[in-house]
């Protein structure tokens, strides 16, 4: 049983040992940036929080509409518009929605998006509220699809970064190559965390 605390970002396998995250371990490596030095980040951080919750709730058919409001709504309106365009009926099951996992095999936890089942491929996609293409973006999906596959034992065919802006979408598919540069970005902490090496 996975415990996660989303008010702190922590991962907790079914012994209560916290497990490291892709954020924390990508932090930690210094491919995420300090955002706390980039103006509007912490509100482009809420707005991809609360977008996030109303992808979910929407595909669990759930959400209240009245809650969905300025600037907020453009977003949604932008996922409702790439859903349509790029899936809409066509797709057969919602495979994985924002479900903590955990690799026992490369120890590391994280929480994928979701994962679609469209026509006969299994598309892991993440969203996006940034109209920018930061490093850490490229290692994201690649870590995300290697806990889909170890815990549900779904292989994913396509991985798709979709960001939202205010007036429209952008899907940018992320490269299967960069999986080797995410298990040696998660060797090279794990080693630094074995040798007390890794900075306070």
């Amino acid at each position: 049983m996975i415990t996660y605390k989303p008010e702190t970002h922590e991962y907790f396998d079914e012994s209560g040992n916290k497990v490291d995250s892709v954020n924390q371990i990508l932090k930690a490596e210094g491919i995420i940036p300090d955002f706390s030095l980039y103006p509007g980040a912490e509100y482009k951080r809420e707005l991809g929080t609360n977008l996030h919750s109303a992808i979910k709730y929407h595909l669990k058919n759930t959400l209240d509409g009245d809650t969905i409001v300025p600037p907020l709504l453009d977003y949604y309106y932008q996922f409702l518009k790439f859903f349509k365009e790029n899936l809409n009926l066509e797709y057969i099951a919602i495979r994985v929605l924002e479900e903590p996992l955990i690799s026992k095999k490369w120890q590391y936890a994280g929480t994928p998006d979701i994962v679609v089942q469209y026509k006969d491929k299994n598309i892991l996609i993440d969203w996006k509220c940034s109209k920018h293409l930061y490093p850490m973006y490229l290692l994201t999906l690649p870590a995300y699809s290697l806990l889909v596959e170890e815990n549900l034992n779904i292989k994913i065919d396509t991985m798709w970064m979709v960001q939202f802006n205010k007036n429209d979408y952008k899907i940018i598919q992320m490269d299967k190559k960069y999986l080797q540069v995410w298990q040696a970005v998660l060797l090279s902490y794990q080693f630094k965390k074995n040798n007390n090496l890794l900075k306070e």
